[in-house]
This record gives C-alpha cells, sequence and structure tokens, in this order.
C-alpha cells in the first residue's frame, strides 16, 4: 500500500467490563507518599464522576482545546476554537476553583475567517502573562491573537499566513495539530504543527498543494518565521502532535501522530540550536497501522519524556486497537504494550496527569466512539485499566477529540476534561439523533 495513503475507518465499540483490582487505601497513599524508596502499591479501580456546570452539551467541540489561566486570577478556565457548523468566534469558559464554568462575556475578537481547529494558550508576547491564544482554524492555516487579560484579543500573526475569504493568498500548511514549544531556546514561545492534509474537495479538483509533514514557527517578536522539517517526506499528516525531551539534552523534541499507513518516523529531534530537526532512532510501529494519538511524559523520571503511542494496526480483516509506551534511554526504548480488552474503537487523543497524590503519571484517553478511558500507573511503563465510561446519551454517536488532566478545584489532584463531536451519518447505528457533541469534566473518586 503506497506510504502516502490515508486511511480513514469507523469501527463499533463493544461492551467491555473490568476486572476486580486489588484497592489502594488512602493510608496506604499518604504512607507511599513519605516513602524515599516510592515503591508503587496497586492501583485500584475508580469511579468517574460529572464535575462542574457550564459546559456545552450541543455543538461539535473540536479538533484541541487548551486548558489555561485566561484572565490572570489564578484559576484555571477552558479555551476553545469555534464549534464547527457554530458561530465564527473562540469560545472562552472562565472557571471559578469549584468546578463552574461561565463563558467569557468580555471576550472581544478581531474579525478574522476563524473556523473550527486546535487552539494553544500560551505567552506569546513574553508580557509575563499567559493570556495569548494561538489558532489553527480548519484549511485556513494559523494565527495568534494576543491577550490583554480582560477579554480583548488582537491579531499578531504577521508571516503565519492566514487565508482569508474569497483570496488565494495566505499560507498553504494547515495544521491538525498545534503546540507551544520554545523551539531554537531564545525565550520566545514558538509554535508547531503537524500538517491536516489536503481537503477532499482539492483532491477532487486536482489540487494536493497543501502543505504536509510538521512545520516549526519561530516568534521573532514582531512577526512568525516558518522552519518547515523533513521537507523530503511530504506524507505526514495527523492530528496529534505532543512536546517534551525525550533524549534528556534540555531541548524539546516534537513527536507526532499519523494518518498515513505505517508511517514510522515520528520523532524529530530538535538538534543542538539547529533550525531544523534531525532523524531519530524509528519506534516500533507495524507496518500495517496507523499512530491515532500521541503523548511525551516522564514516567519513570530520569529525565527523559517517553513516547506514549496510540496504535491501530490491521490484523487480517480486523483492527487491534493499542497503547504501545516507550521508555526512553540512551540510544533505545524499551517498549511496552497495553491491550485494553474489546477496545474495537481508536482512541483519538490522549492525555497524561496524576489522579492521585502517590506521584504516579496516570493516563486519559477518549476514543472514536465517544468512551473515556482512565489508566494509572502499576510501574513506570506499565499501566492499569481502572474506569471506563461510555458516551451518555445526550452525546450519543460523537467521538472523542481531544482530552486534558488539569487541577481544575487545587486539591492536588487532576480532573479530566473532554470535548467530543459528531452528527447522524445514516450509516448504521449513527442514525440516532445527537446533540452533536460537547465538553465535559470527569472528577476521580475512590
Amino acid at each position: 500500500m503506497p506510504r502516502g495513503f490515508w486511511l480513514f475507518a469507523s469501527v463499533i465499540v463493544t461492551a467491555m467490563s473490568l476486572g476486580s483490582i486489588p484497592a489502594t487505601s488512602l493510608e496506604e497513599e499518604q504512607a507511599l507518599e513519605h516513602n524515599p524508596e516510592k515503591k508503587l502499591l496497586p492501583v485500584a479501580s475508580v469511579t468517574l464522576e460529572p464535575f462542574g456546570t457550564g459546559l456545552p452539551q450541543r455543538g461539535q467541540w473540536r479538533n484541541a482545546f487548551a486548558i489555561a489561566d485566561i484572565n490572570g486570577d489564578g484559576i484555571l478556565d477552558l479555551v476553545h476554537g469555534p464549534p464547527r457548523k457554530g458561530r465564527g468566534w473562540p469560545v472562552i469558559f472562565i472557571g471559578d476553583g469549584k468546578g463552574v464554568f461561565v463563558r467569557w462575556a468580555a471576550a472581544r475578537f478581531p474579525r478574522l475567517p476563524f473556523d473550527y481547529g486546535s487552539v494553544v494558550v500560551a505567552d506569546f508576547d513574553a508580557d509575563g502573562s499567559a493570556d495569548d491564544i494561538a489558532i489553527a482554524s480548519h484549511l485556513r492555516g494559523l494565527t495568534v491573537l494576543i491577550g490583554d487579560g480582560k477579554g480583548a484579543f488582537s491579531e499578531s500573526g504577521r508571516g503565519l499566513g492566514l487565508r482569508l475569504p474569497g483570496t488565494s493568498s495566505g499560507s498553504s500548511f494547515c495544521p491538525g495539530a498545534l503546540v507551544a514549544i520554545d523551539w531554537n531556546k531564545d525565550g520566545r514561545i514558538d509554535l508547531a504543527g503537524l500538517a491536516e492534509g489536503p481537503s477532499r474537495l482539492a483532491l477532487r479538483d486536482g489540487d494536493a498543494a497543501a502543505e504536509c509533514g510538521i512545520r516549526v514557527f519561530l516568534n521573532e517578536g514582531d512577526a512568525w518565521r516558518a522552519v518547515v522539517l523533513d521537507q523530503e517526506d511530504r506524507s505526514l499528516t495527523g492530528r496529534s502532535l505532543a512536546v517534551g525531551d525525550v533524549d534528556g539534552d534540555g531541548r524539546t523534541d516534537l513527536l507526532s501522530g499519523s494518518a498515513t499507513l505505517g508511517f514510522t518516523d515520528l520523532l524529530k529531534r530538535n538538534d543542538a540550536g539547529q533550525l531544523d530537526a534531525s532523524g531519530w532512532k524509528a519506534l516500533p510501529i507495524p507496518a500495517q497501522a496507523l499512530v491515532t494519538a500521541v503523548a511525551l511524559a516522564d514516567l519513570d523520571g530520569n529525565g527523559r519524556s517517553d513516547p506514549i503511542l496510540a496504535i491501530s494496526a490491521a490484523e487480517g480483516s480486523t483492527w487491534r486497537n493499542t497503547l504501545q509506551v516507550n521508555l526512553s534511554f540512551p540510544g533505545r526504548f524499551e517498549t511496552i504494550l497495553i491491550s485494553p480488552d474489546g477496545q474495537t474503537s481508536v482512541f483519538r487523543a490522549l492525555a497524561t496527569g496524576r489522579v492521585g497524590h502517590d506521584g504516579r503519571v496516570d493516563l486519559a484517553a477518549v476514543d472514536g466512539e465517544g468512551a473515556l478511558s482512565v489508566f494509572r500507573a502499576e510501574k513506570p511503563g506499565s499501566f492499569k485499566l481502572v474506569a471506563k465510561e461510555s458516551a451518555p446519551s445526550w452525546r450519543a454517536g460523537c467521538a472523542g477529540y481531544d482530552v486534558h488532566l488539569a487541577d481544575l478545584d487545587r486539591d492536588g489532584r487532576d480532573e479530566i476534561v473532554a470535548s467530543f463531536a459528531g452528527e447522524p451519518t445514516g450509516i448504521g447505528s449513527n442514525t440516532r439523533p445527537s446533540s452533536g457533541g460537547g465538553i465535559q469534566a470527569w472528577k476521580i473518586k475512590r
């Protein structure tokens, strides 16, 4: 099969039962915190409880959102691009630290052709406040909005090339995933994006000129400068991108997913001050596989970020959906496979964080049927599925698009927030009515 072939497929999730898992008491957790050897105790099953009010239960919320303190009050908020088929403005939900979210009525944006897509929040103008938004609009490219902390945003996207309606000018690079990164270690926050790929309309018209691969945009203060990575390879596209220091050299590297069957060159090393990326030892990805989601986190405390991949691999006439953890060591990876029973739907987004007080790095995932799965660390690199919740009736038929772990109520444990989108297709089980999607939050309970 050609390397540049894009595969789009939907699969049906089946019911999944959880085996009994030894419980860990609060006393054991507290003892673990004071245990200098940090021995990992058996993980316990957990309960997912709805958390918070004010988040939407209608609308197609895709592709990726950000959790950040956008108004400088010390409390985390939620920043999302405009929902698909919704009003064309970014949406900000201000949190109160107790689970209540209110849409920020004071938010004012420049008149730009916003569309659904991915957003990240960072301090792009170096004023000391992380209140600026980078937004990748579907098939229009990207831009940056500088915030004043009070709700007013102004465009600062010179060099990014957001494509305006009715014109052919603008960037042909349209990110399906976007991350903030100080690529050249100059103290300014840069951007990196993974191409979404050409649209079906463009392909139908014989125009496949949309840029592919990964591109870094260097922040030069008053403008942005593009740096193309892997110019020889024009087949990489996808909707998942992660940042972390994989080789422990103090520079942030990039890890991408891929919508290209069998693509393995997913690690892009930030090579000692160069403005391009050198290759990395290929991760052990099956030849007939897609990498549908990625994450990076230091799972074993050795100062190196470890790649976590969601893999959907062809096995005869079926697809097997697994998680692959790659512990990073000098010159090699130690690979651990996690194969949840009955996982017939692809994982579409991954997030790492801490849902307990034991110091473990935990993992959350959402899949193509809108189910949320929570995995807790048994030992470095090994995760145990401790909870799975299928889509409730109000968002039935909606796929997961993004997930975050963040301490929304400042109690020392992360909550889970995920976004969903979908619409009836008239095919199979997806003919049932749907809200179109929504955003949902959970709190972990023992």
